[in-house]
C-alpha cells in the first residue's frame, strides 16, 4: 500500500426538490465495528494511536488483508482532513516480530506513515456565467485562503452552501470541482456553478384523497403558495398532515413546472 494523492470528483453537485444532495465521495473515519484488532506497530507523528488502532480493527470473518486497507483509507482521509495532502502510508506484515492475535497465529502489521508537509489553501476560484449567480454563491460558501487544505472541509462547504441556495428557492442549483491543485505554494480550488431558476409555488396539489376534502388538507399542510420553494416548508407540511393520524402515509413527490 503506498501513497495516492487525493482527488475531488469533478461531477456537478447538485440538490433536487427532495433536498437530497449528491457530494463528493469521501470516506468516512468513524468507528469500526467491534471485532478483533490486529497487532500494530504504527510508526507515525500526527495522528493517535489509540484512533490507529481502533481503524484496524477487523469485522467478522474479514482477512487481514482486508482490514488493514480499510485502516488505511480511514487514516488516509483522517490525515487529509488536516491538510497533509503527500502523506505516504504504508503497511508491512513482520512475521517475524512478537505479538500473536487473540485465538491463535497471526503475524503484527507495521504502519509507517510520512506525514509531509501540510498544504494551505491559498486560492479559491469560482466561476459562473451571471454575476449575480457568483455574488449567491460566494455569500453562501464558507470557504477562505489561509487554512489548511481539507478535502472535507471543502466538501461540508459546498453541500452548505448548496442547501442555502436550495433553501432559497434555487431547486436546481449546482455546483463542481472543475480543479484541484497544489504545489509547495499551497493549494488551488477551482468552482463552477449556477444557481438556475428560482422555483415559485403556485399551487399546493393533494392527490390520493377518499374522505378528506383537499381543502383541508391543505390547510392542514399550509405550505406558502405564490412564494419560493423551499424544502423545510414542504417537509413541515408534510409532518403537518401526518400528525392528523387521517393518512397512513404521505408523499412528497417531484415539482412540476409548466416550463
Amino acid at each position: 500500500h503506498g501513497a495516492r494523492r487525493p482527488s475531488l470528483p469533478r461531477h456537478a453537485w447538485r440538490r433536487g426538490w427532495s433536498a437530497t444532495a449528491l457530494g463528493l465521495a469521501l470516506a468516512a473515519c468513524g468507528t469500526p465495528a467491534a471485532g478483533a484488532r490486529l497487532p500494530l506497530d504504527y510508526r507515525g507523528t500526527v495522528l493517535p494511536a489509540r484512533s490507529v488502532e481502533a481503524w484496524f480493527e477487523s469485522a467478522p470473518g474479514a482477512r487481514d488483508s482486508a482490514t488493514v486497507a480499510r485502516g488505511l483509507s480511514r487514516m488516509r482521509v483522517a490525515l487529509e482532513s488536516l491538510g497533509y495532502l503527500d502523506a505516504r502510508l504504508r503497511a508491512v506484515r513482520d512475521t517475524a516480530a512478537a505479538g500473536v492475535r487473540a485465538g491463535g497465529g497471526g503475524a503484527r502489521w507495521r504502519v509507517e506513515v510520512e506525514e509531509g508537509a501540510r498544504t494551505k489553501l491559498v486560492r479559491i476560484q469560482l466561476e459562473t456565467a451571471q454575476r449575480e449567480d457568483s455574488l449567491a454563491f460566494a455569500a453562501a460558501l464558507d470557504l477562505a485562503p489561509g487554512g489548511w487544505a481539507s478535502p472535507p472541509a471543502f466538501g461540508g462547504a459546498l453541500e452548505r452552501a448548496l442547501g442555502a441556495l436550495v433553501e432559497d428557492g434555487y431547486a436546481y442549483a449546482g455546483i463542481a470541482v472543475s480543479s484541484f491543485d497544489w504545489d509547495s505554494a499551497g493549494a488551488r480550488l477551482r468552482l463552477s456553478g449556477a444557481r438556475g431558476p428560482r422555483v415559485i409555488v403556485e399551487r399546493v396539489r393533494v392527490e390520493g384523497l377518499r374522505a378528506t376534502q383537499p381543502g383541508f388538507a391543505r390547510r392542514v399542510a399550509a405550505v406558502p403558495e405564490s412564494l419560493p420553494y423551499r424544502p423545510s416548508s414542504a417537509l413541515a407540511g408534510r409532518e403537518r398532515l401526518l400528525r392528523t393520524g387521517l393518512f397512513r402515509s404521505v408523499e412528497l413527490v417531484g415539482l412540476q413546472s409548466r416550463g
